[in-house]
């Protein structure tokens, strides 16, 4: 026969003994999660530390960025400013000469807006041709007279036609270049003069004609050179959207 009181105490013992695993274990899996969240924290702080130069190069590369493209606006602003005063004392409804085509010329040297080269040949060209014939005379005078003459009878038809568009052009470059296919013109204009200039057609005629035909040639150059299909920047095509270039 079982002692009673041995067996309430051999009861609490096991039940004290039990307890106690479970206290132990509790204790094991609380440290062991905040072990695990340590681990946690400490990889999330690796990868911020490892980030951290990126975002910094970003952020300086962003900067760098900002204030290219500020130096850029102000260039472009001081180029398409420069571009709106030549508009206004060449292209504002003025009848283009061979005396304002020569100032033109020097003008967009001092500005910077074409090469020493082309300055220098556009300036021996119409040195050349002061020299021949009156530097007043309007250039869309002579090219309207020369139409007239026997000389342009027997010209090729694409020849006529681009007398008849350069005289549009230089009889007010402003007006001209409101046409939506101007740059098409004006290529094909420039194209037909060229190949006329290397002619046996071009020899044949008076040195006074046929100088007046190279200034007209410089002339339509220059308008080339400025007009924005021939500046890369886009910016600097709205710039001059806005200045009606």
């Amino acid at each position: 026969m079982f002692n009673l009181k041995s067996v309430r105490l051999l009861h609490q013992k096991s039940y004290l003994s039990f307890m106690s695993k479970i206290f132990t274990m509790l204790i094991n899996t609380a440290s062991n999660y905040n072990q695990s969240n340590d681990i946690a924290n400490n990889q999330l702080n690796d990868r911020n530390t490892v980030q951290s130069p990126t975002t910094q190069t970003k952020n300086s590369q962003l900067a760098k960025d900002d204030k290219a493209s500020s130096s850029e606006d102000i260039t472009l602003s001081s180029r398409s400013q420069k571009l709106e005063a030549i508009t206004g004392e060449f292209f504002s409804g003025r009848d283009l000469t061979q005396l304002d085509i020569s100032k033109l010329a020097q003008r967009l040297n001092e500005y910077g807006l074409i090469t020493q080269e082309q300055y220098g040949k556009l300036s021996n060209n119409l040195k050349s041709n002061n020299n021949a014939n009156e530097p007043s005379q309007k250039l869309s005078a002579f090219l309207q007279n020369f139409s007239k003459s026997d000389n342009a009878k027997d010209l090729d038809e694409n020849l006529t036609d681009s007398i008849s568009n350069a005289e549009y052009i230089l009889k007010n470059v402003n007006r001209a270049k409101e046409d939506k296919n101007f740059s098409l013109i004006l290529d094909q204009t420039i194209s037909e003069f060229d190949k006329f200039v290397a002619s046996s057609e071009f020899k044949q005629l008076t040195p006074v004609d046929q100088q007046s035909f190279k200034t007209v040639s410089g002339a339509l150059a220059i308008v080339d050179q400025i007009t924005p299909k021939n500046l890369n920047n886009k910016q600097l095509n709205s710039y001059l959207a806005i200045a009606k270039m």
